[in-house]
């Protein structure tokens, strides 16, 4: 049995040359690893075979016994090759997020937009600054004096318009994610994201630069349009498992 007990490393490298299989993505990325697998399982063969062949100073009963333990160990490695092929080639296949165009148009406008929040996040900063006009008494103190304390007009414009930022885009960050889920047409998933996207900066300036009504009204309500129709189309799909 010792000529048996000397090939069983060989298994487990066979085993440890599979197992990172189960956390590959694509086939690209796991061949290597049949590849190693299919080796080392070369080598258990040769192995199987010299331990047939020679007696390892065992009787004739005694080498059957080691033939007949290294065939079933063999056929363990192969239907444990196999499996892991298997599994790696099912998740070659699988569909991932970032390889939805919808998802990643999606991306793309969630992105803009939420760089637009930080935007005006600055400005706002830089407003106060320019107006002396401190949410803080400790801002005030460190900045002339407790009669900064107070509000200003134009800062509550711009907070106004980062309130109306949150109001509106987060939910379109829930509706959208969802949206791309449901294998929409990616030239109408796009037109949904642009048209958001746009009115929401639309509207941003509007609130900024104090435009003419009903420039900001019209902004917000176009904007509102996709989200809707993106909300129904999710209802929709959804309705059948209430």
């Amino acid at each position: 049995m010792s000529g048996f007990r000397s090939y069983s490393p060989l298994f487990l490298l066979v085993s440890a040359s599979v197992e990172p299989l189960l956390t590959m993505e694509t086939t690209s990325q796991c061949s290597w690893q049949l590849e190693l697998a299919a080796v080392w399982h070369s080598a258990w063969r040769i192995g199987a075979a010299l331990v047939s062949m020679s007696g390892w100073g065992l009787e004739s009963q005694g080498r059957m016994h080691v033939s007949s333990r290294v065939m079933g160990v063999e056929a363990a490695v192969l239907t444990f090759l196999h499996g892991a092929e298997e599994i790696c080639r099912a998740k070659a296949g699988a569909p991932t997020m970032m390889g939805n165009t919808v998802f990643l148009s999606f991306t793309f406008y969630s992105t803009i937009l939420i760089l637009k929040m930080y935007v005006v996040a600055i400005i706002t900063g830089q407003v106060r600054l320019r107006k002396k006009a401190f949410a803080n008494p400790e801002d005030a103190l460190r900045n002339g004096g407790l009669q900064y304390y107070r509000e200003d007009p134009d800062v509550e414009r711009c907070r106004r318009a980062h309130r109306n930022d949150m109001e509106n885009i987060f939910p379109f960050l829930f509706l959208g994610a969802v949206y791309s889920l449901l294998d929409p047409s990616p030239a109408v998933a796009r037109i949904h994201f642009f048209i958001f996207c746009a009115g929401r900066i639309m509207h941003t300036v509007a609130y900024l630069l104090k435009l003419r009504a009903p420039t900001r009204s019209v902004a917000y309500s176009v904007a509102q349009l996709p989200c809707f129709s993106m909300a129904l189309q999710i209802l929709l799909a959804a309705a059948p498992y209430w």
